[in-house]
């Protein structure tokens, strides 16, 4: 079977759970809000869905499937992700969405296979991550510069885009500061 590479957009979506302050149904209502909601946007434009964790989900576009406009699909989910979740008034969710070069496939036993992608923007995901509770807006969702050059004429309507640069550049200023 192996892996085989493909240029895809991936989505994460997530929210804060504080360890303090929510009881557990408020944890467990706040999770089911954003899987739930995840999953219709998900699959209203077509990704498939690779991960989910109590508060975090991820998401890809043309890494399973075929997609031919999968950085346009995958705004657009975040931007439905985004309008369904403050209708719902869930607070503090935010969505990142990039792509790049990465290897997919599936690995696991005989009997349980689960898909799986690693590359580049993977790790982006898992970096942008640690920036997002530096930023300001909520809801936010952040776009990186290279689906930014692709599709800017949706990722301008439905967001405020958030540069991986200015990012870094806030997170090393917060991380010098006493």
């Amino acid at each position: 079977m192996g892996f085989r590479q493909f240029y895809a957009t991936f989505l994460l979506a997530t929210i804060p759970l504080p360890s303090t302050g929510l009881n557990p149904s408020q944890v467990h209502s706040r999770c089911q809000a954003l899987i739930g909601h995840c999953i219709k946007a998900i699959h209203t434009f077509e990704g498939v869905v690779l991960q989910i964790r109590a508060n975090v989900v991820v998401a890809s576009w043309n890494a399973f499937k075929p997609c031919p406009n999968h950085e346009v699909a995958a705004c657009e989910a975040a931007a439905m992700l985004r309008e369904e979740l403050v209708a719902s008034s869930v607070e503090g969710f935010r969505t990142i969405v990039t792509s790049g070069n990465v290897f997919v496939g599936f690995v696991g036993t005989s009997n349980v296979k689960n898909a799986v992608a690693c590359g580049g923007p993977m790790d982006q995901l898992t970096h942008l991550l640690d920036y997002t509770r530096y930023v300001d807006s909520s809801p936010a969702i952040m776009v990186t510069e290279k689906v930014q050059e692709k599709e800017m004429k949706t990722v301008a309507r439905i967001i405020v885009s958030i540069s991986l640069s200015y990012l870094r550049a806030k997170f090393h200023a917060l991380s010098l500061s006493p």
